[in-house]
């Protein structure tokens, strides 16, 4: 994957390579990257599905997540998939 950054963001993150010496600035971006990425999926509202998946501790019904999450945790797993199959067959 490649990833074109303007010149500002270059900018920054070369800064933080400069306050964090001992990472990399492709190390920084990969961890930012990846905190935007948690930061996005925790965004996701949650949407009361049909279906009840659990009690609480009251005893009160948890309906399951009929929002983006679950499809994007699912899109995950198979492009994780795919791309750990493909990494196996070229080795």
């Amino acid at each position: 994957m490649v990833v074109h950054l303007s010149l500002h963001d270059v900018a920054r993150v070369a800064a933080l390579a400069d306050l964090f010496p001992t990472k990399t600035p492709a190390a920084i971006a990969a961890e930012l990257l990846s905190a935007a990425l948690d930061q996005v999926e925790a965004a996701f509202p949650y949407v009361q599905g049909q279906r009840v998946i659990a009690e609480d501790e009251q005893g009160d019904p948890i309906y399951e997540d009929a929002g983006l999450t679950p499809r994007f945790i699912d899109l995950t797993k198979q492009h994780s998939n795919r791309l750990r199959a493909s990494r196996q067959a070229g080795a």
